[in-house]
């Protein structure tokens, strides 16, 4: 017999009617105006130990009832919370911040979906970008990937010589985390 999957149904309720809710994210905009994205204490707090640490502990913002996400899209975080909530993420072009959500946060399970998209997503046109995130949020298999796309089949650098060579000027411990294609 199926059977429904209540949790998850109650979870995205709470979700889309945030009355019980006992805790904002608040972020500016570029106009300067203030959104409040109203969330759980306990969703978050099951799904973070530095945001668990922040309503257990006697900070700021356990006494003031939010948090201010400086850095973030209202979308990223609205993506963060829906996240949380039911388990489904959609990236749009909020990929690296939810890298940087996973990593600030410590969300393994987000950290673990946006590497994957991350991975997922590499391509010879995105080669040095993808480097770039796996270096610096710690992914050595994307970065094993980007390293079996700077050669052909034949050994041959598969990206075009002058590329690689202001990439590796602006990017040295990425290049050379990649390896130098040139002999």
């Amino acid at each position: 017999v199926d059977q429904p999957e209540v949790g998850t149904g109650n979870l995205q309720r709470l979700l889309e009617e945030p009355s019980y809710a006992d805790f904002e994210m608040r972020v500016n905009e570029a106009s300067g105006t203030s959104i409040k994205i109203p969330i759980h204490r306990s969703i978050f707090a099951a799904s973070s130990p530095v945001f668990a640490a922040m309503f257990e502990l006697d900070m700021a913002e356990k006494k003031n009832g939010f948090v201010n996400m400086e850095g973030f899209s209202v979308e990223s975080l609205r993506g963060l919370r829906a996240f949380l909530y039911t388990g489904k993420l959609e990236f749009g072009t909020c990929l690296e911040e939810y890298l940087e959500l996973a990593e600030r946060y410590d969300i393994k399970e987000l950290k673990k979906v946006a590497g994957k998209e991350l991975f997922d997503g590499l391509f010879k046109t995105n080669l040095f970008e993808t480097a770039i995130l796996a270096d610096k949020y710690r992914f050595p298999d994307v970065m094993e990937a980007c390293q079996s796309l700077i050669k052909d089949d034949k050994g041959q650098l598969a990206v075009p010589k002058p590329e690689w060579d202001e990439f590796k000027k602006a990017n040295p411990a990425v290049a050379l985390s990649l390896s130098d294609p040139w002999p």
